[in-house]
């Protein structure tokens, strides 16, 4: 078992209810590990035997394929035919503007006031709150309207899957995601291309590593075959 603590006013951004059903919710699909209980500050739950997927396991083409199709399996939970921006049921939208907004919500605009280390030329490089609002709006308009062009489809999306959050049984020949703290609905195409971003590494990117598009190419066709065939199962 795992027990899991949060980090300080994470709630602020995250909402731990919502992580804990999905955890059920994927649990009951065989994606993702069982939740066993919730505590103040955290939860306990089950750990998942494997290796963390790194950039030399996810080059294996039998690694990257089996990705791919769990990916699609995620992407069907809750599918309830194929939703996009002009048919979501009333009152949803794609996670990816709402969370943003949410971030950006809770940035100090005085950030020389609320960070002790903030000197004035490193305060010239950071954008005002306002153009970060502009800069997001414009962003939204950008790809709303190229989603509503392509009829870009909308479904149950994990929005974090970098390779730390992957995890491959070598024994059981299978792929688990963890963390499912932002899963939400969101772009099926957004959660492909944070994936293939997410290469590219967290704290110290080098983006030489991102995939080429042979790689892509073979990883999207994969998933494609995998989905559509999930879904003629399901009807």
């Amino acid at each position: 078992i795992l027990f899991r603590l949060y980090g300080k006013d994470t709630e602020l951004f995250i909402s731990r209810s919502d992580e804990i059903s999905t955890m059920e919710l994927v649990n009951k699909v065989e994606i993702g590990p069982q939740f066993y209980f919730k505590f103040k500050n955290g939860i306990c739950y089950q750990y998942l035997p494997g290796d963390i997927v790194d950039r030399k396991l996810v080059s294996d083409e039998l690694i990257f394929t089996k990705i791919a199709q769990t990916l699609a399996s995620l992407h069907m939970v809750n599918f309830n035919g194929f939703m996009t921006q002009e048919n979501l049921p009333s009152g949803q939208s794609p996670f990816i503007f709402n969370k943003i907004r949410d971030l950006i919500k809770l940035v100090k605009r005085d950030y020389k006031a609320n960070m002790s280390d903030m000197t004035d030329e490193y305060l010239k490089t950071i954008p005002k709150y306002e153009k970060l609002t502009d800069e997001l709006n414009h962003l939204e308009s950008v790809i709303k309207s190229y989603a509503s062009k392509h009829n870009s489809l909308i479904v149950f999306s994990h929005n974090d899957l970098l390779l730390g959050n992957i995890i491959y049984n070598a024994d059981m020949k299978n792929i688990k995601f963890i963390d499912y703290e932002y899963a939400e609905i969101n772009y099926q195409a957004y959660d492909i291309a944070n994936h293939f971003n997410e290469f590219a590494g967290v704290e110290e990117p080098n983006y030489e590593y991102f995939p080429n598009k042979e790689y892509q190419l073979k990883w999207i066709r994969v998933y494609l075959e995998s989905f559509y065939s999930k879904i003629k199962e399901n009807n």
